[in-house]
C-alpha cells in the first residue's frame, strides 16, 4: 500500500513538475507604449551571421567571444541597425529569450500548441538567428519562423509596415561544399543542399504570408567564402574559383527568381556587396582584395583579427565596418526595392559611427 501511494505522490509530483515548466516558455511579452508610431518592426531569421555579439548568454561563436579585448565595440549588423536608427526600428525589446535544450520539450509544446521558443540566448526579441542550418527555419524543434510568426501576432498592425530579413544557407553548403564545387559546379550533393535551403526559404516566406501578407521580406544571397580570410589560401585556380562561383549562382538566382515573383520581396545579393566594397581574386586567383577607407578614420583590410581595422573578428564572423556597411546597403535596399520609410545610411554617417565606436573605451 506504502509503495503504491508513493508511486502515486511521484507520479503527481512529476506531472506538476512538467506542468510548471511547460508554463514556462522563454517568450516574453512585447513591450508596451514603447514603439514609436511609425517605427518600422524588424524581424530576423538566420544563423549566427545575424545573431548579435553583445548578449552575454552565447551559443556558438556569437556572444562574448566576438570581438575580443575590442568586444564592446565589435557590433553584429542588427545592433549597428539599431543604433543607427533607434527611432525609425524596431527590433524588439533587449533581453534573454527562450529556453535552454534540456527544458525545451519541443514535441510536446508543439503538440499543446503552447507558444515557446528557443533556443536561450540574450539579443533583440525580433532577432530569432543562431548558429543554424536551413531546416532550422521551419521544421522541429526550433523552427524560427513559427517562433517570429507568434510575434509578430501580438501587433499584426504594426507588422504590415515590418520586415523581416532572411539570411541563411552558409553552414548547409557555404563551407566545406566548396571543395565539391571546386571541382564540379553542378555537384549533385550541393546542389540538392542548395534546393533544400530555398524550399526552406520559400516556406518561410509563405508561413509569414500566411498571417501577415503586408509584411515586406528580404532574402540575402550566400556569401562565397574563397573571400574568407580562412580561405584565402585555398581555391587559387582560376578555374576553381570560376567553378564555385558558377555553382553559387544556382541558389542566388533562385532567391532572385523567387524574389522577382512575389510582390514587397527583395533580393540582397551578398557577393555583389562584397566585391564593390573589397573587390576580390586576381585573374591568377591570387587575392587582390581592396583596403575599405572609412574616411580619415581607419583603413580596412580584408583580414582576420579582433581590431576593427580587420574585416572579420578573430572567431570568423564579420567585424564592425563589415556590419556597418552592410547595414548601409540593406537600408538602401528597403528604401529602393521595398519603399521602407528608413532614412539612407550617409558616407558622411559610417564615418561618424565607426569614429564615435573607436572613441569608446575599451
Amino acid at each position: 500500500m506504502r509503495v503504491a501511494l508513493l508511486a502515486v505522490g511521484l507520479a503527481l509530483l512529476l506531472a506538476v513538475a512538467v506542468a510548471v515548466a511547460l508554463a514556462y516558455g522563454g517568450v516574453g511579452r512585447a513591450r508596451q507604449g514603447a514603439r514609436a508610431a511609425q517605427a518600422v518592426p524588424i524581424g530576423i531569421l538566420g544563423d549566427s551571421d545575424s545573431q548579435s555579439y553583445q548578449g552575454r548568454i552565447p551559443i556558438g561563436s556569437p556572444g562574448t567571444s566576438a570581438g575580443g579585448a575590442f568586444h564592446a565595440t565589435t557590433l553584429q549588423w542588427p545592433e549597428v541597425l539599431a543604433r543607427l536608427r533607434p527611432g525609425q526600428v524596431d527590433l524588439g525589446e533587449w533581453g534573454v529569450w527562450g529556453l535552454p535544450r534540456w527544458l525545451s520539450m519541443a514535441r510536446v509544446r508543439d503538440g499543446l500548441a503552447l507558444r515557446w521558443r528557443g533556443p536561450r540566448k540574450e539579443d533583440y526579441r525580433h532577432n530569432l538567428a543562431w548558429p543554424s542550418g536551413c531546416d532550422d527555419l521551419n521544421e522541429r524543434p526550433w523552427r524560427q519562423t513559427q517562433r517570429l510568426v507568434d510575434i509578430m501576432d501580438e501587433d499584426p498592425e504594426a507588422w504590415r509596415r515590418g520586415v523581416v530579413v532572411i539570411r541563411i544557407g552558409v553552414n548547409d553548403f557555404g563551407k566545406e561544399s566548396l571543395d565539391l564545387l571546386a571541382v564540379d559546379s553542378t555537384s549533385p550533393s550541393v546542389h540538392g543542399q542548395m534546393q533544400a535551403c530555398v524550399r526552406q526559404i520559400r516556406e518561410a516566406v509563405r508561413l509569414i504570408r500566411q498571417r501577415h501578407v503586408d509584411t515586406r521580406i528580404v532574402v540575402v544571397g550566400i556569401f562565397n567564402n574563397v573571400h574568407w580570410p580562412e580561405y584565402l589560401a585555398r581555391f587559387q585556380a582560376p578555374d576553381a574559383l570560376r567553378r564555385i562561383d558558377d555553382g553559387l549562382d544556382a541558389f542566388d538566382n533562385a532567391l532572385r527568381s523567387f524574389a522577382g515573383e512575389q510582390p514587397g520581396v527583395a533580393f540582397f545579393d551578398d557577393r555583389a556587396w562584397f566585391s564593390k566594397h573589397w573587390g576580390g581574386r586576381d585573374p591568377a586567383g591570387q587575392p587582390a582584395y581592396r583596403t575599405v577607407v572609412i574616411g580619415d578614420v581607419l583603413q580596412v583590410t580584408n583580414t582576420a583579427g579582433d581590431a576593427p581595422s580587420n574585416s572579420v573578428i578573430a572567431n570568423g564572423h564579420a567585424g564592425l565596418v563589415w556590419n556597418v556597411l552592410w547595414v548601409q546597403e540593406l537600408v538602401g535596399l528597403l528604401r529602393s526595392a521595398l519603399q521602407v520609410p528608413i532614412d539612407p545610411v550617409t558616407d558622411d554617417e559610417v564615418r561618424a559611427f565607426v569614429a564615435a565606436l573607436l572613441r569608446t573605451p575599451r
